[in-house]
């Protein structure tokens, strides 16, 4: 049994060596304690700067902050050792100091079915689809909390139909559904993650939502922007054309394409005005503008 640093080839000449005895017990042999590593007198990087060493550094600051610039993470390392890492270097420290943290993309995945198990076990009544190919690699789960399903009878009718990216190892989607209450305050109904963002995907999150959620509700409108996928399953997929449900397109998104088109601020104001009116009356005054 010994120990050495990785370079005793070049001078470095710590050393520790043992031996394990009969009866199983451990005798040092060999110390060697003089440490003759330093950090050197140059500012760039340095051997010893390895990627366990600067994932401790950052730590603390990544739990708060895990998006934290790779800028800050190489300024972090200057301050504490003196010496400038590669941007490659501070993004592969800063990954690992995440996942020491909040744990690998794989391992995420692997304790997602016993997420799942735990908020139906705590919230009796919430619903879980799943969808894997030959039974083990993930593609698609759906969840709706039982208060959500419970409380869109009192909800307005109106819905809206938005996803995210999950950027990272896997560009993966997140799907969303929200529902607004009498005081106008948005109000969740349903959540998916999903490998992709095709017309399938989107086909398995609407059947979901209309059999746990909508059931027999009739006149939803359902709001979204103009994403192939959900055009494609509102035109086609049972239940959710009128007069069970009325598709209108998201004026956020109208508003930030018609601005990225035209570039008129004071037309988009008007719009946005205008569709922001509750009443008949005052939405034609503001269209006469």
């Amino acid at each position: 049994m010994e120990a050495s640093l990785k370079r005793r080839t070049r001078g470095y000449r710590w050393l520790l060596r043992g031996i394990v005895k009969p009866d199983g017990l451990s005798e040092i042999t060999k110390f060697h304690p003089k440490h003759t590593c330093d950090m050197g007198q140059s500012r760039v990087d340095h051997f010893n700067l390895d990627i366990n060493l600067i994932a401790h550094v950052l730590l603390k600051d990544i739990e708060e902050t895990p998006r934290m610039p790779i800028k800050t993470c190489i300024s972090m390392v200057h301050s504490k050792y003196g010496k400038i890492i590669s941007k490659r270097k501070g993004f592969l420290r800063r990954r690992r100091a995440f996942e020491m943290i909040f744990g690998a993309w794989e391992s995420s995945f692997r304790v997602l079915s016993g997420y799942m198990a735990a908020l139906q076990y705590d919230n009796p009544g919430t619903v879980v689809q799943w969808r894997l190919f030959e039974g083990r690699i993930f593609d698609f789960v759906f969840w709706a909390f039982k208060p959500s399903i419970d409380g869109f009878a009192h909800y307005r009718n109106v819905i809206s139909i938005d996803r995210t990216h999950v950027y990272n190892r896997y560009d993966i989607k997140l799907l969303i559904v929200v529902g607004m209450d009498a005081n106008g305050s948005i109000f969740p109904l349903t959540f998916a993650i999903g490998a992709n963002e095709s017309n399938e995907t989107w086909e398995m999150f609407l059947t979901h939502l209309k059999t746990h959620v909508i059931k027999g509700s009739q006149g939803i409108c359902v709001l979204s922007d103009r994403h192939k996928g959900i055009l494609h399953n509102m035109r086609t997929l049972e239940g959710w054309q009128p007069p069970h449900a009325y598709h209108r397109y998201c004026l956020k998104h109208l508003k930030a394409n018609f601005q990225t088109k035209f570039g008129n601020g004071t037309v988009n104001k008007l719009m946005w005005g205008a569709a922001m009116q509750h009443q008949r009356r005052k939405w034609a005054a503001k269209m006469d503008c």
